[in-house]
């Protein structure tokens, strides 16, 4: 095909019937090098819904961004995500930044819409039929393709060129084709005129969901959303003032949406990870944007958001002229554009060593271009009532940018500006200085001196610095809060310029030396003096001055802060007190002396509380002392202030924490001047005077001095010190000095000596103790030294064995002991674990003590290889050696302490060292274990019983008096011994008992329990009774469930009870009157295969063998035991007799009186024999057993037990037959009145212990009742014979009851 001519390409296009105007024709010919296919294509864009008039242009997504076939009808988005290595620039990598594009449909439907309803519609289907060759690829139009020759702004497909200054042609009524733009969020229909516009709101509400997100996506595409609404609002402006912020969308997209986007597009730190093609739209949207704020100036009121969007966009430090600060720009067409000698912007040169930053001289020359400079210069000049927030904000986007403005322009088109707000500022009266938007004065002055440094006009910048300084003191003469806080912030400014000018951006500061004399001559700190102290902020202000201000700060003035805080509500004292602390660091020696002349001063007078606050600022001024200058003489002030007579302990404490923390925490106190204050402290522990206040602050001195980097202790300083000063010794005879004075004086008193006394008139006795032994702890430990063995007799014999020492010395020094093991040897541990420890009266024993002699115990076992740690756990050790060191006094203690708590633990030791915790290979004979368990208990239970003269036996073998009560406590402590022992082994003994203990051989009181079964049946009550078995309740569900007793799980309170409870009784388990909780599982059918047979009688002899190996079956098989235990009961004691009892419980029946009863078993009634070696008759028996007159009380009690187990027996494995024959018999030899007697008013003593009383009648009415009515429901027994679980706290509220 040739080439056609432009007048042929027209005639062609107009041939095809669609568009009609030539002037729009021949601009698409010339933008499309005059190929009419193309310029068709770009006049009529392509119905999304006609396949046929997309060709091959394809839809573009973020998987296939790099294959890009029209960049133009493209929508971009730029996400805040990072970039991937190696990406670069160019359309070819934006996946590399998650660009994802898609068609702008919103653009497109617009088109159809307009297609639709422009007279065109008809002609539709023939243009579909027609067939057009494949678009080809438009790159997208430059800035200047889419501006006139006047720098108008015009939409892509707008139709022809506007005139000079307007906005899609001319307003008149003329009908034009609208443009997507035009109508974006307007319905389809008739054509509007030019002259009315709308915002798009469809664009805007979309750009709204991108923009405020986290997850924000900011389009920078010309025909996206955001340029179609900023070329909408330049429309809107342009109609004339107030149009735009009339639409209240309108106003929000300049108020809030588009300062958000370019917020994000110009500031955000995801801007130097975007690619140059981002950056590319990103500078077109900066160029539209700068058009829209020169429109908007040139109206009024003064857009003070479009002004800081305008500072924002022209800041040279922003992030996006920091990425591209190495673009350049062509200074040749800027002057084509705006004139010779009209450049706004410029490039440094090259010998300045600045970025070129070519784009942001762009961007400032499109502000400049568009009118933007000018509307701001006749905003300054020619309006009458200026704001200070107004001008400040009209001055700020050009100090900004001031290193790219063009000095000779700024001189010609500024100057004036500048001395109009000059003017300004040093017209601004009293009323507006109060204001609070008087803070912008300073903004201004800082923007007014950039802009004249740019220049290079040295005279008005030393002017302008005159107006800050002036305006400065006006603000701080006006009696008014928020003047004076802005005219100290304002000071605070000049103070650190000087210093901070390249942090702070601040071009030529006013020299330190011109402030402070202006500080001086001008008394701005007394003046600022004035008021205002409880503020602090006000406050900190102030003390930056002071700090300033320094050597230059005169006696008067520093005696005027003083004054200041005299009399004064507390928090303008530690206000004023916090100025001098931070100045005192500058201050010379004449200074110093001055402030602790004044501090002396105001001492002497001063309450506690004004001393508390004056001893703050003492040790704040020597912690802030940064050359080591004041450090000497504040140590000096506050050691004196310490030791001042009279002073209260807290005042002293003051004193002293503030003198350590300046040594300690000060990095320029010497270590010699450290030493000198070490050495005060051990010369008035040797005076004996000062010393709990002495060793206190000694302790905390050492403990921060030998520290090495990050927190290390440094031990040889520690001993270099204990080698120095033999502090060890030392603190050993300060400690008896001082407890023997205090025992002094309280004997003198006639009060007894207690850890409340008071000594030195500060502490107390104990507080004074404590101190003492935690500086030796310090010592030892920080000092890796070891306790030599006179030093730790000394503390002994001091604190413990001081028939002087009072129970708070015994405790501190049993915790010391107990912590301090390890600072020990072993030969010492061992010598004062013998001489020592092991002499203690058990009486003297606290927890604490208890916990030093256990571990004394531990630790000399274990270095001695009678114990064996097993884990890491402190306390899991075995026994390899059962002759233990120590084991004697351990039974000793656990008889004699006072406290049932300790006492508990005591057995807990020593049951756990006589079975629990036995090695295996000590666990072979079990039976010579118990048995040497019981002779142990008998042996001394018969030392304790010796009728002489009330002595007992001690570990030791001498014999010491012992006091009833101590005596009765230890017999008590025995049983229970006993007991537990019995317990804790048998606990484990899982087979059936062929002998149960004597509890479990008779009929007990009633229990009702509830029963409450998982199935889905109904709750119900079971009988029993207290001596029942939990197999036996088992077996009682099971047959409730239909169940075996192996089916049936029961749980009470927390748990859930397994086979191994099975031999335990009910009172045993604590769970009378309770909710029993019952669910029922398979079981597998072996182990009952496994019990019949042979099986089963080989596990009989198993259980049989194993059970007389049981300590309770061995006990009751020596026929004292029980002679024994009836001889402590007739001791009367209630609580030997509970202890009797609920031992008698564990053990089987007394053999002698169940074979007495089995007379009844074999003979008839009166069938007596003369044969001495034949039975005794059932009358004798019943004589001796059951005849108040011949039986102790309870004696009788367990003789009516035995009875009750063979006329009512609760074991399955008794014949009916021989328990009827028994209860015949019984009758027969007149066995019913024997139990009628027992109920007989007289029948038991009257002093009788109340619980055998009880249990006597109860047992007897329930035998009566069974032998005549021959039913055997129980009456409720008053409580329970007896709990398995006891404990020595129990049994002694059991006598308190």
């Amino acid at each position: 095909m040739s080439e056609l001519t432009e007048e042929e390409a027209v005639e062609a296009i107009k041939s095809m019937g669609i568009i009609q105007d030539e002037e729009q024709i021949r601009e698409a010919l010339r933008r499309c090098d005059n190929n009419p296919q193309e310029a068709f294509h770009l006049l009529i864009p392509e119905s999304p819904h006609d396949s046929s008039l997309l060709g091959n242009y394809s839809v573009l997504s973020s998987q296939s961004s790099c294959e890009r076939t029209d960049s133009y009808d493209a929508d971009v988005d730029m996400r805040d995500t990072e970039t991937h290595p190696g990406s670069g620039g160019g359309d070819s990598d934006r996946d590399s930044t998650t660009v994802s594009y898609s068609l702008d449909e919103d653009n497109l439907r617009d088109v159809e819409e307009e297609a639709e309803g422009g007279g065109y519609k008809g002609e539709r289907d023939e243009v579909e039929l027609q067939e057009y060759p494949p678009r080809p690829e438009v790159p997208p139009p430059r800035y200047e393709d889419i501006v006139d020759e006047n720098q108008e702004l015009l939409p892509p497909s707008s139709p022809s060129p506007s005139p000079p200054g307007r906005l899609n042609g001319d307003r008149d009524d003329k009908q034009v084709t609208p443009t997507p733009s035009d109508h974006v969020g307007s319905s389809p229909g008739p054509k509007q005129p030019q002259g009315s516009i709308e915002f798009p709101l469809t664009h805007f509400y979309e750009l709204e969901s991108r923009v405020h997100t986290e997850q924000w996506s900011i389009p920078y595409k010309r025909d996206e959303s955001l340029a179609i609404c900023m070329v909408a609002t330049v429309k809107m402006i342009r109609e004339g003032p107030g149009v735009a912020e009339a639409d209240e969308h309108c106003k929000k997209f300049m108020t809030k949406t588009m300062p958000d986007s370019f917020q994000k597009l110009v500031t955000h730190e995801a801007v130097f990870r975007w690619d140059v093609s981002i950056m590319e739209g990103i500078l077109d949207m900066c160029r539209i944007l700068m058009e829209l704020i020169a429109e908007r100036l040139k109206q009024k009121p003064i857009p003070l958001h479009s002004l800081h969007l305008l500072n924002m966009v022209l800041n040279s430090d922003a992030n996006y002229h920091t990425k591209m600060r190495n673009k350049r720009t062509d200074p040749a067409r800027w002057q084509r554009v705006l004139g010779e000698g009209k450049i706004f912007a410029v490039m440094p040169h090259f010998h300045t060593h600045k970025d070129p930053k070519g784009w942001l001289v762009e961007i400032m020359n499109v502000f400049a271009q568009h009118g933007g400079v000018q509307a701001i210069k006749d905003i300054i000049l020619n309006t009458e009532e200026l704001s200070l927030k107004e001008l400040t904000a009209l001055f700020q986007p050009f100090s900004a940018c001031e290193d790219y403005i063009n000095p000779p322009f700024m001189k010609a088109e500024l100057s004036k500006c500048i001395l109009r707000a000059m003017r300004f500022v040093h017209d601004l009266s009293e009323e507006q200085l109060k204001e609070k938007e008087v803070g912008c004065v300073s903004d201004l002055l800082k923007s007014l001196k950039s802009l004249l440094v740019r220049c290079s006009l040295w005279d008005m910048v030393g002017t302008v610095d005159t107006l800050r300084l002036e305006t400065t003191i006006r603000m701080l003469n006006i009696a008014h809060f928020n003047a004076k806080m802005n005219a100290l912030k304002e000071v605070v400014r000049l103070t650190d310029e000087p210093y901070q000018a390249a942090t702070r951006g601040v071009k030529s500061p006013i020299p330190a030396d011109k402030i402070t004399d202006w500080l001086v001559t001008n008394k701005v700190l007394s003046i600022a003096l004035g008021g205002n102290l409880h503020q602090s902020q006000y406050c900190d202000k102030l003390k930056s001055i002071v700090e300033f201000l320094g050597t230059k700060l005169s006696l008067d003035e520093l005696s005027t802060i003083w004054e200041m805080q005299v009399d004064k509500n507390p928090v303008q004292v530690e206000n004023v007190h916090g100025i001098l602390a931070a100045a005192a660091c500058k201050f010379t020696a004449q200074h110093l002396d001055h402030l602790f002349q004044l501090i002396q001063q105001s001492w002497e007078s001063a309450s506690d509380r004004y001393r508390e606050k004056l001893l703050d600022l003492i040790g704040k001024i020597g912690k802030d002392d940064r050359q080591g200058k004041t450090a000497t003489k504040i140590l000096e002030l506050l050691w004196n202030l310490a030791h001042l007579p009279h002073l209260s302990r807290e005042m002293v404490e003051l004193a002293l924490e503030a003198h350590s923390s300046i040594l300690v925490e000060s990095f320029h106190t010497k270590e010699a001047e450290k030493r000198i204050y070490i050495s005060k402290c051990v010369e008035d522990i040797r005076k004996g005077q000062w010393v709990a206040s002495a060793f206190r602050h000694l302790h905390r001195l050492a403990k921060g001095f030998f520290r090495t980097g990050y927190g290390h202790k440094d031990q040889h300083q520690v001993a270099e010190l204990q080698r120095q000063y033999d502090l060890l010794r030392l603190t050993c005879s300060s400690l008896f000095k001082c407890h023997s004075k205090a025992a002094a004086d309280c004997k003198q008193k006639d009060e007894p000596l207690t850890g409340a006394t008071i000594v030195e008139d500060k502490y107390t006795h104990e507080e004074c103790v404590d101190i003492h032994l935690k500086f030796m702890a310090f010592l030892l430990q920080d000092g890796a030294l070891y306790m030599p063995t006179k030093r730790a007799h000394e503390i002994w014999d001091a604190l413990i064995a001081n028939p002087n020492s009072c129970d708070a010395d015994r405790r501190l020094a049993f915790k010391w002991f107990d912590h301090g093991m390890g600072d020990m040897e072993h030969d010492t541990q061992v010598y004062m674990f013998n001489s020592r420890v092991l002499k203690v009266e058990p009486a003297k024993l606290d927890l604490a003590g208890y916990h030093c002699l256990r571990n004394f115990f531990e630790t000399i076992n274990l270095v001695e290889r009678k114990l064996k740690r097993i884990t890491a756990s402190y306390h899991s050790l075995i026994v390899e050696n059962p002759d233990l060191t120590g084991i004697d006094y351990l039974w000793r203690a656990a008889l004699e302490v006072t406290d049932t708590k300790i006492a508990d633990e005591l057995i807990n030791n020593i049951l756990q060292v006589s079975y629990q915790g036995l090695s295996s290979k000590l666990k072979k004979d079990v039976s010579a274990l118990h048995q040497r368990f019981m002779d142990e208990v008998f042996h001394r239970l018969d030392g304790l019983m010796e009728p002489s003269t009330g002595s007992s036996k001690t570990g030791s073998g001498s014999r010491k008096a012992v006091p009833m009560g101590v005596k009765l406590q230890a017999i008590e402590r025995l049983l229970l011994l006993a007991e537990r022992y019995i317990t804790v082994v048998e606990e484990n003994h899982h087979f059936q008992r062929y002998m149960p203990p004597h509890g479990a051989s008779f009929l007990g009181h009633p229990i009702t329990l509830t029963i409450s079964p998982d199935q889905p049946k109904p709750e119900f009550k079971l009988e029993c009774h207290s001596n029942e078995s939990i197999l036996s309740v088992r077996q009682k569900i099971g047959k409730r469930l239909n169940a075996s007793a192996d089916q049936v799980q029961m749980g009470i309170s927390d748990r859930w009870l397994d086979s191994s409870d099975n031999n335990k009784l009910i009172n045993q388990m604590d769970f009378a009157e309770q909710h029993i909780i019952v669910r029922t599982h398979s079981v597998t059918t072996s182990y009952k295969a496994s019990e019949s047979g042979a099986g089963t009688a080989q596990r009989q002899s198993l259980a049989q063998e194993m059970e007389r190996t049981l300590p309770g079956v061995i006990m009751a098989g020596r026929k004292e035991v029980f002679d024994k235990l009836e001889e402590l009961c007739e001791l009367g004691d209630p609580r030997i007799i509970t202890a009797v009892r609920n031992l008698l419980m564990l053990i089987p029946t007394d053999p002698r009186v169940a074979d007495a009863l089995e007379v009844f078993s074999h003979q008839a009634a009166g069938g007596a024999s003369e044969d001495p070696q034949s039975p005794p008759s059932p009358q004798v028996v019943l004589k001796e057993h059951l005849d108040t007159s011949s039986s102790s009380p309870t004696q009788l009690l367990y003789n009516l037990e035995v009875l009750s187990s063979c006329l009512i027996p609760t074991q399955q494995d008794r014949d009916e037959t021989d328990t009827h024959l028994f209860r015949r018999t019984f009758l027969e030899a007149g066995g019913l009145k024997s139990v009628i007697n027992v109920l007989q008013r007289n029948a038991l003593p009257s002093d009788v212990d109340l619980t055998i009383r009880q249990d006597c009648y109860a047992i007897a009415l329930t035998l009566a009742r069974f032998l005549l009515c021959n039913q055997a429901m129980l009456m409720p027994a008053p409580q329970l014979p007896f709990r398995q679980h006891s404990s020595v706290s129990q049994a002694s509220q059991g006598v308190a009851e």
